[in-house]
């Protein structure tokens, strides 16, 4: 997965085939499959899968570090922000790519992944505040965070 977002940073999606992905990995494209049975499509979404999982890692720490309710959000956003800003994938995607991003991040497409981020999160927020707050907060703090990303204007 490593080797994916390396040649992803560096390429692209688009162009990233599973050749580079077993070269920069130092194995064979056979390995490639094995381990990824579908393919560039299966490879592609457990790397989704893990970044997704190192992003809520990073804002988990974070949550779990704040004594207040402002510094969770303060320090949690910040965490999430530098995740994105620091992602070299997910840069060059932005900047080369983005009608690969796109529909998933649209608003028709967006509110599972809001629904899995506020119900994994919110628990863990919950301890400031009631459990209906903890999830709204959640979204709305994604929300904030994604449309930044997205669209950035130099705030983060």
């Amino acid at each position: 997965m490593a080797a994916a977002l390396r040649c992803i940073a560096r390429w692209g999606l688009s162009k990233s085939t599973l050749d580079d992905i077993a070269r920069e990995a130092g194995c064979s494209r056979a390995t490639v499959y094995r381990l990824f049975p579908g393919g560039k499509p299966a490879l592609i979404d457990a790397v989704g899968q893990h970044e997704i999982a190192r992003l809520l890692l990073a804002v988990t720490e974070q949550i779990d570090a704040a004594v207040a309710l402002e510094e969770l959000v303060v320090e949690a956003n910040g965490a999430a922000a530098r995740f994105f800003r620091d992602n070299a994938a997910l840069a060059m995607l932005l900047e080369h790519e983005r009608e690969v991003l796109l529909p998933i991040i649209a608003f028709d497409r967006l509110d599972p992944v809001l629904e899995v981020v506020a119900a994994f999160l919110g628990p863990l927020v919950a301890r400031f505040v009631d459990e209906r707050t903890a999830a709204e907060l959640v979204e709305w703090s994604a929300r904030l965070v994604l449309s930044y990303t997205f669209e950035p204007s130099g705030f983060f």
